[in-house]
């Protein structure tokens, strides 16, 4: 695993990397270019590296997994609670090995449910197009483009994955516009974040959203009071959601191991979810607005 870091990272911040490296049972080796640092992670504990979240650490750039002699491939890391579509200047889906995209229903962009999978290589986009149709070494259409229709071999495990041309042609569409659906919502969090900036027991998402694609607009309710400012906002018939229930709360991972959660849970204990739609009408985000406003604190 390499580790990169900002440029102008400090030696402190350096040196926290390094720590947690070696804390994990694995060998730190510290490379200082001329403006960029980088931090290899060497030896047998590379999994309990990869749990460290890396990504997230004071003055970390990004991380790239090194799994090349185990032939398989790395995830695209996606920072944060809003899509990114800007990093560095290089938008999300132009580097790492694979990018997956949600394409349901509260997304952005959506194709009623589904997605897509962005790879690097014509291997992968191969390896791809057979897992998605039952293993099946040619596609539909290109089957029928001859005689023999019937003709075609399952080379490998495949599953059903693929969209109906319905769903895919809503995506098609709903991609022509997604400029548009883009700055609707970032002119929202926006004005949000304008109204919530001043407002006590608050915390609103400390950025001006142009470097990212929000499809929901999340604060955090200090103080406890998150319930008391849901039925606030119940009263005035605005809804909210909360989209934050961290994974070591659900049953299925409840006995995984894991670090001290103190954060996660503090965190989770204020995340609110306010309404977010592409072209919301202002009269909707008006009413939004009065209703966190009004609320006493």
């Amino acid at each position: 695993m390499m580790i990169v870091m900002k440029e102008g990272a400090t030696a402190e911040e350096i040196q926290g990397v390094v720590d947690r490296i070696e804390k994990a049972g694995a060998v730190a080796h510290v490379s200082e270019g001329q403006f960029v640092t980088v931090i290899g992670a060497v030896g047998d504990a590379d999994s309990q590296v990869h749990e460290l979240g890396l990504e997230l650490a004071e003055g970390v750039d990004h991380v790239v997994p090194i799994m090349k002699p185990y032939k398989l491939s790395s995830l695209q890391f996606k920072k944060g609670e809003h899509t990114t579509i800007d990093i560095g200047g290089r938008k999300l889906g132009s580097y790492g090995d694979i990018t997956c995209f949600s394409f349901d229903p509260v997304k952005i962009v959506t194709s009623i449910d589904g997605g897509c999978v962005i790879v690097a290589s014509d291997q992968e986009f191969s390896n791809l197009q057979r897992l998605r149709l039952l293993g099946v070494d040619k596609d539909t259409t290109e089957r029928y483009k001859n005689r023999r229709a019937w003709d075609y071999d399952v080379v490998s495990e495949g599953f059903r994955y693929h969209l109906t041309n319905i769903m895919a042609s809503v995506g098609v569409s709903q991609i022509k516009r997604v400029e548009e659906f883009i700055a609707s919502r970032q002119r929202v969090c926006r004005a949000y974040n304008d109204a919530f900036c001043k407002k006590p027991g608050l915390k609103i998402p400390q950025t001006d959203f142009s470097d990212v694609s929000p499809f929901i607009y999340s604060l955090r309710v200090l103080d406890g009071r998150r319930e008391a400012l849901i039925a606030h906002l119940q009263n005035r018939a605005v809804d909210v959601g909360i989209h934050f229930i961290p994974v070591h709360k659900h049953t299925y991972f409840a006995q995984c191991r894991r670090s001290d959660m103190t954060v996660t849970d503090k965190v989770a204990a204020e995340v609110l979810t306010l309404p977010l739609h592409s072209n919301m009408k202002p009269e909707f985000v008006e009413r939004v607005i009065a209703g966190v406003t009004s609320f006493p604190g």
